[in-house]
């Protein structure tokens, strides 16, 4: 008998990440990645996370789909804009 609790996710083609279907779900997510690199950090760099990369947030893609990503709202709006203006 496994003892990991994962959170439940559907695979998004589009986007080939994992993706939740609602917030709560992204949010015990989120909860979890950070956790998990926060133990992770204080095993084998103790005393400094400088240059930790770590998902401190979620954003919803054209599938309707919720993602986990480390980028700022700012970066991923104008990351998302190149997109768009690259795939029209």
């Amino acid at each position: 008998m496994s003892n990991t609790k994962t959170v439940p996710f559907e695979w998004c083609d589009i986007c080939q990440k994992r993706g939740f279907v609602d917030e709560h779900d992204a949010e015990k997510a989120l909860g979890r990645a950070r956790a998990r690199r926060e133990r992770w950090a204080d095993q084998n760099t103790p005393g400094s996370r400088r240059g930790m990369k770590r998902e401190n947030r979620f954003y919803e893609c054209p599938e309707g789909l919720l993602h986990l990503t480390e980028l700022s709202r700012r970066v991923h709006n104008a990351r998302a804009a190149q997109w768009s203006g690259v795939a029209a």
